[in-house]
């Protein structure tokens, strides 16, 4: 159990007691940045409970809670684009006052539980005050603050907490074999996310898109505007790339699957894994912004003498360069702007349009005038 839950002892320690003590609270609040584990913490948590063996990882329960296939394992997300809708909760709680279909125990992970606001906190708060029967609930927010104060009380609290940049790099080391520089390139091209750095050293394609942003990125600031709109066509076409990967693994999962499930069954696989294509997408859009943010921080950070902090170490002389015309103030609107394409995606903006607004800015951030 919590064997993918790396460097989060307080947070492992905590949850392990409730399983040993058989004491699970009705519900739990995992709060934390993303990619330290906060996903598979709940997973092992539902296969520790459900489990014959308390969690072994290898049995049909505990693969089916991580492939997301275990009836009694629900994870959702915000349907809505600004977070969850009130049908949603509806259904939710609706379907928790329904007894466990396969196991003891139901559990329900609401993954960004920051967006729970309004009519649907509400209709969550109702259920969290009377918990049904073997249920429990586990909401992930990366803060506190954007909760509801009623709900936050409904919840026990497990903290993840950020990893400094040397602990991760080793941890990358060794779950991977990568060397320390490509751990760090891994790392810049992903926010600093473990999670995703991981996922991105073991996968060649995500690896090539980064290569083609340092690429644009590189060329930006001598390229006339039409020649600006054809890289942000490129760059939407580098991302089919890393998605067509997941694509073909849930393809060889479902075809594996399929004579074993009804077609009920089979569809709500099919449309699981819908979804799942739909957040890679996503997923792999923003990665674009966290290779162009970790080029500015980077930039910067050259410029400010704090070379030790630089992370795309591959790319020194690049660096450099940029550094020259970086500003602080400059900086500041290249990150602007790449917040500001995070939300547009998150409001489901075109994806092309939003990558050519960014690098009409960033063009002009990296111009010396």
């Amino acid at each position: 159990m919590f064997a993918d839950v790396i460097g989060q002892d307080e947070a492992v320690t905590l949850l392990g007691t409730a399983l040993r003590t058989q004491r699970l609270s009705h519900a739990y609040l995992f709060v934390g940045p993303a990619g330290l584990g906060k996903l598979e913490a709940a997973r092992s948590l539902a296969a520790g409970t459900v489990c014959e063996r308390g969690g072994c990882g290898t049995c049909s329960v505990c693969q089916r809670i991580a492939r997301g296939t275990y009836a009694d394992f629900q994870v959702l997300e915000p349907d809505g684009t600004s977070g969850y809708l009130i049908d949603q909760i509806r259904e939710l709680t609706h379907d928790a006052t329904r007894a466990p279909r396969e196991g003891v125990r139901k559990f329900y992970v609401l993954l960004g539980a920051d967006q729970l606001g309004g009519a649907p906190a509400n209709a969550l708060l109702k259920t969290l005050e009377e918990p049904p029967e073997a249920v429990t609930f586990i909401l992930i927010a990366h803060s506190l603050s954007a909760l509801l104060p009623t709900v936050l009380s409904r919840c026990q609290v497990v903290r993840f907490k950020p990893l400094p940049t040397e602990t991760m790099i080793e941890i990358l080391c060794e779950a991977t074999g990568a060397s320390g520089a490509d751990a760090r390139i891994a790392l810049a091209a992903t926010g600093s996310v473990l999670a995703g750095a991981r996922e991105f050293l073991l996968s060649p394609k995500r690896r090539a898109t980064r290569d083609e942003v340092v690429r644009t990125v590189r060329d930006l600031p001598g390229y006339c505007d039409r020649e600006v709109l054809a890289a942000a066509a490129t760059l939407q076409a580098s991302l089919e790339g890393p998605v067509a990967e997941l694509a073909a693994q849930l393809d060889e999962e479902l075809a594996g699957r399929a004579e074993l499930l009804d077609k009920v069954a089979l569809r709500k696989l099919e449309q699981y894994n819908k979804k799942k294509l739909t957040a890679a997408t996503r997923r792999a859009t923003d990665e674009v912004f966290s290779v162009i943010s970790g080029l500015l921080r980077d930039a910067l950070a050259q410029r400010n003498g704090a070379t030790e902090v630089i992370l795309n170490v591959d790319i020194d002389d690049f660096i450099k360069r940029i550094a020259v015309c970086l500003t602080p103030e400059k900086a500041r609107r290249g990150q602007d702007a790449i917040t500001r394409a995070r939300r547009q995606l998150r409001l489901n903006v075109g994806v092309q349009l939003i990558i050519e607004t960014l690098l009409f800015t960033v063009r002009e951030v990296l111009t010396c005038q």
